[in-house]
Parts: structure tokens; sequence; C-alpha cells
């Protein structure tokens, strides 16, 4: 079975419910404004209530985009959440004269899951 095929079930089955029906226009808008809270709270403390919300948030609205096979916008909001632990890992080298390999870590899967769902937009398209 491949990608599309699931992301089109899983679509299927939320638009089913809903509760999740509701929030599924709001996927690839909600995604965004989840990431940018995260990256706007390197530079502004926004709380830890805000900070796990925008966290979950992402996820929940990551999983809804790829639902709708909107590879390219949950690219970018991969992208901008590897952007954020950019910031991360550049901060703690400058700041503290140190390496954050979870910042590391970070970088490499945000990185690499907005490169394959990158090109898997391509390849769909």
């Amino acid at each position: 079975m491949k990608f599309e095929q699931v992301c089109q079930t899983f679509n299927q089955y939320l638009a089913q419910k809903n509760y999740w029906s509701v929030l599924l226009p709001l996927a690839v808008p909600g995604m965004f404004v989840c990431a940018g809270l995260q990256l706007i709270s390197n530079f502004i403390y926004l709380g830890a209530v805000v900070n796990v919300l925008s966290y979950v948030g992402f996820w929940l609205f990551l999983l809804l985009s790829l639902s709708t096979c909107s590879f390219r916008m949950s690219a970018i909001g991969l992208g901008i959440m590897g952007l954020d632990h950019v910031w991360n890992l550049l901060s703690s080298l400058f700041k503290y004269h140190s390496l954050n390999y979870s910042a590391l870590l970070y970088l490499a899967l945000y990185g690499g899951l907005a490169y394959l769902a990158y090109r898997k937009s391509l390849s769909v398209n």
C-alpha cells in the first residue's frame, strides 16, 4: 500500500468524526502557527504551557496535514521546526562554546523528515 493511500484512508476516517472533521481545514495554518510559536519562543519567553501546547499542536496538525496529502506544506512546517533547532544549536555553540547534541539530533530528524516530505511532494505532483 502506497503512502498516499494510507493518508487518504486516514483522511476518510477523520472526516467521519465530528470533532476531527472541523480541524481538517485548519491543519496547515495550525501547523504553521504552532511551528512559528516554537520559533518565537527562542527569542521571547511565552511560558511553558504555550510551549508544550504548540509542540503537541504541531505534531497533531502535521498528522492532519499529512492526511490531506499536502506534503509540500508539511515539508515547510518541518523545515520551520528544523530552523528552531538550528537556532538552538548555534546559540549553544556561540554562547556556551559547547555542542548541544540534542539540538543536533533534532535538526537531523526534522531536516530529514522535511527532505523526505519535499521529495514526496515532487513525486506526487
